[in-house]
């Protein structure tokens, strides 16, 4: 869900200050040659402006780093420093940037996965677990492909496949993709060819 929100948010930036509904390049093509350089750099000062402005807020917290927060931490990833470099984020790619969106989503659902688990009390094994299985719903609404962000998650930032991490992990992550196939449009972001037998040698 907070996928959908992200990208909804980067797109109606992208409308307010473009004034299109098209993907990047058909809108950017769109506007005089002035519009080509004055967006760009209105959305870069707004993200500096919330970066600036949200350092004061964040002076005393910690990294924001997921994986940092999995694997070294107690599962606690900051609030307000996330949702700074977020919306950071949500004026650049608005704006043209070419920052990609996929990592401040599954920063986000981190995020809320780390938020969830303090709020019900987890003990810091499973926060942890939480915040991989947030991880892994993130990477899977990103780029809509749920057994490669849940066996990244496993293999690259837990260290193992054990099934008692691997199952929640893939459940997150198919049941992050099946939300945002059913809610929006959203579909593969890499099209893989389809392969065809053509005899059994």
């Amino acid at each position: 869900m907070s996928s959908l929100v992200f990208r909804g948010l980067a797109e109606d930036i992208h409308r307010l200050l473009t004034g299109s509904d098209l993907g990047v390049v058909e809108s950017f093509r769109l506007l005089p040659w002035w519009g080509r350089l004055a967006v760009p750099t209105a959305g870069g000062l707004l993200a500096g402006v919330v970066l600036i402005g949200g350092s004061r807020l964040t002076r005393m917290q910690s990294s924001t780093d997921y994986m940092e927060a999995i694997v070294i931490c107690s599962g606690h990833v900051p609030i307000r420093a996330s949702l700074v470099k977020s919306t950071a984020a949500l004026f650049s790619i608005g704006s043209g940037g070419s920052i990609g969106r996929e990592g401040p989503m599954v920063q986000l659902a981190a995020m809320l996965a780390s938020f969830l688990g303090r709020w019900r009390r987890f003990s810091p094994p499973q926060r942890r677990l939480l915040v991989a299985c947030g991880a892994a719903a993130g990477i899977a609404s990103a780029y809509f492909a749920p057994l490669a962000g849940s066996f990244f998650v496993a293999e690259i930032i837990l260290g193992t496949i054990a099934m008692e991490s691997l199952g929640p992990l893939v459940a997150a992550s198919v049941t992050a993709a099946l939300t945002m196939k059913f809610l929006s449009n959203a579909h593969q972001l890499y099209e893989v060819p389809r392969f065809t037998l053509s005899s059994p040698w």
